[in-house]
């Protein structure tokens, strides 16, 4: 069987629960590469695959159609 690419991994969503679940967390890229063992350029193309799923331009707006769609759980106190 032939070892996916890393660009397919992300086309098929292995890091984005990750990516927004920190990113509603408040946690900034630099922490999340550095939490995920991401470089700058991976984190890039996960997070512009993110911004295009959810028709995004910033994080919170980002973090905000993640939560209406149901993607992000929000666990209140």
């Amino acid at each position: 069987m032939k070892k996916k690419s890393f660009k397919q991994r992300v086309l098929e969503g292995e890091y984005q629960e990750e990516i927004l679940g920190y990113l509603a967390q408040g946690y900034y890229y630099n922490e999340i590469m550095e939490k995920l063992n991401l470089s700058r350029s991976a984190m890039t193309c996960c997070v512009n695959v993110l911004y295009r799923k959810y028709k995004a331009n910033n994080k919170v707006s980002l973090v905000s159609r993640a939560i209406q769609a149901g993607d992000i759980k929000i666990k209140l106190k």
